[in-house]
């Protein structure tokens, strides 16, 4: 099945005297993303008309992946990519308030302590108490906790137990540390 070209036919539909470059370029935006998300759809679609026992977690994972925006890392497996998507769901939905952000690092905790720190203005410190966390989990970690977050000005990521820390000094760009 060949997903509908929704820009094609969102702009031959629009009144002549709507269709000035301006508006056909902002439209053509959104009906875009129509198309992008009827490929996804389909694609689930025809995964479960071509159900193999085998491959279907993986797959239905990656496609959950692709609908949410967050692709498989790469060596991750089936377990290790199920936490990172139940994280990002949590992150979807935060308001942004100290609760969904407490709720997710619970969740990113995985029964270890942590705790989360806050400096006006807007300055985020979160540590995890018994969590190793390795460049590739730190960066996830805190891709996830911007998302929730929202705008600040910085955020750091650490773990008591040794690992790598996740941090930004200067505003500019974010640095990875090793300790023990």
């Amino acid at each position: 099945m060949t997903p509908r070209d929704y820009v094609t036919e969102g702009i031959a539909r629009l009144p002549q005297l709507g269709q000035q470059p301006r508006v056909v370029r902002y439209l053509s935006v959104y009906l875009q993303q129509l198309t992008q998300d009827e490929t996804v759809v389909t694609q689930v679609l025809d995964g479960f008309l071509n159900w193999r026992s085998g491959e279907t977690r993986s797959w239905i994972l990656d496609t959950i992946g692709a609908l949410i925006g967050q692709p498989r890392p790469t060596e991750f497996g089936d377990e290790d990519y199920r936490f990172i998507l139940g994280a990002r769901a949590i992150a979807r939905v935060s308001d942004s308030s100290r609760g969904d952000i407490e709720k997710l690092m619970a969740y990113l905790a995985q029964g270890s302590g942590y705790s989360i720190s806050t400096v006006v203005p807007e300055h985020w410190y979160f540590a995890f108490i018994d969590l190793p966390l390795t460049p590739q989990w730190s960066a996830l970690y805190a891709t996830i906790l911007l998302d929730a977050i929202g705008a600040t000005d910085s955020l750091e990521l650490s773990s008591a137990n040794g690992g790598t820390a996740l941090y930004d000094t200067d505003g500019s760009e974010y640095d990875f540390a090793s300790y023990g």
